[in-house]
């Protein structure tokens, strides 16, 4: 790891939070990374015009539409402008390794089933597993670091909590979800938030 970490700090590659790196001396994926530059992911975000998943949505649906012509014998502009050339490197993998019989190492998100060991069984987890044509197999990850477990334990609860809101319709575990999450700064944005949605959305919950 040091030599990797190493490699890293000479590296002029900006994809690496090399501030993190160098606190932690661990290599964050830039999901786990905004956690700590929280305020300014918020920042940036009100600075855009759109959300970046509501531009991802309507790329979605204008590629679909595309790919419902028959007549389509190349791979449009606009795919290569959604730039998914990471397909080559995780979906394509993943659907020869369940054609062979032989088990594949990937890193897929999976139930969590005990790898890792202080989160819940059912939590999910993104992991390296061996797969072939008769599933997926998980090994023993381990504990998680102590830096990073309130983070995750805390928005594990999270998503827990919005699965309880949409099965009971409940404006209570709703505002649990949101008040539990380290991206919301306070019960009172949480509630603010949630109202609003309820409005425009015509969210119906008691």
């Amino acid at each position: 790891m040091r030599k990797v970490l190493d490699l890293i700090a000479e590296s002029e590659d900006k994809d690496f939070d090399q501030s993190l790196i160098n606190l932690f001396h661990l290599i964050p994926t830039r999901h786990a990374g905004l956690y700590f530059h929280r305020s300014e992911a918020l920042k940036y975000q009100q600075s855009c015009a759109r959300f970046r998943s509501q531009l991802l949505h309507d790329a979605e649906k204008r590629i679909l539409r595309l790919y419902s012509n028959p007549a389509l014998n190349s791979v449009p502009d606009l795919t290569h402008q959604r730039n998914p050339q990471w397909y080559e490197y995780t979906v394509i993998p993943l659907l020869t390794a369940l054609e062979n019989s032989r088990p594949s190492p990937l890193v897929l998100c999976v139930q969590n089933q005990g790898a890792i060991s202080d989160l819940p069984e059912k939590s999910s987890v993104e992991i390296p597993v061996a797969v072939n044509c008769k599933g997926y197999k998980t090994g023993k990850i381990g504990m998680l670091p102590r830096f990073l477990k309130g983070f995750f334990c805390a928005v594990k609860e999270s998503d827990r909590l919005v699965i309880e809101a949409v099965r009971h319709r409940s404006y209570e575990h709703a505002l649990q979800a949101l008040a539990v999450n380290p991206f919301v700064p306070s019960v009172d944005k949480a509630r603010e938030f949630l109202d609003r949605a309820v409005c425009q959305d015509n969210l119906e919950l008691h």
